[in-house]
């Protein structure tokens, strides 16, 4: 890095820390079912679109893996597992899962993207 970009560079504020809780506001606030699948296929997060869709709260979603929640053989298991093998974000456009609770029932996008690093702790 030349000496010009140096001092550029450290002329950078800081981002600011976002008020608690504000990355769930923005989670719940988008209209399609998001989950976040922990390496061990738990679910380890929802927004409310998610626990509409898939008739339950946050707390019992948080108790399943997400082949407990989707039929056997569904195609989102299918988006995960790229996931993890390519590490990259997968999308899938009118994926047929209609869950136990409600059959038939489905978002038209899918979305499977890589997992997101645990921050790191200092």
């Amino acid at each position: 890095m030349g000496q010009r970009e140096e001092s550029r560079v450290s002329r950078l504020e800081p981002m600011p820390t976002l008020p608690s809780g504000t990355s769930d506001a923005v989670l719940d606030a988008l209209p399609h079912p998001v989950i976040m699948v922990a390496a061990d296929g738990k679910i380890a997060n929802a927004n409310a679109a998610a626990e509409s869709f898939f008739e339950a709260s946050l707390r019992l979603l948080r108790r399943h893996m997400l082949g407990e929640l989707v039929p056997f053989g569904s195609p989102l298991l299918a988006l995960v597992d790229q996931v993890r093998v390519r590490g990259a974000a997968v999308n899938e456009y009118k994926v047929d899962l209609g869950t136990p609770r409600n059959p038939g029932r489905s978002p038209t996008k899918w979305t499977a993207s890589s997992p997101i690093a645990a921050p790191r702790v200092r």
